[in-house]
């Protein structure tokens, strides 16, 4: 089993705030009625899409013990 550097870890924290951006920004902007033409479920997809990252980052942090 190898183990993960510093900079793979911090890549999987990268792409969750790169998902957690975007969903805050479709989530402001349908709530400002710009995007209103996007679907529900692209909103949901980002959603999911933002915890599963989360589950992963957390994972493949480097443990300090």
């Amino acid at each position: 089993m190898t183990k993960l550097t510093k900079s793979k870890a911090t890549i999987f924290s990268y792409v969750f705030w790169a998902f957690l951006i975007f969903t805050l920004g479709i989530w402001i902007l349908r709530g400002l009625r710009i995007l209103t033409g996007i679907h529900g479920w692209i909103f949901w997809v980002s959603i999911f899409a933002t915890i599963a990252t989360a589950a992963i980052a957390r994972v493949q942090r480097p443990r300090r013990y």
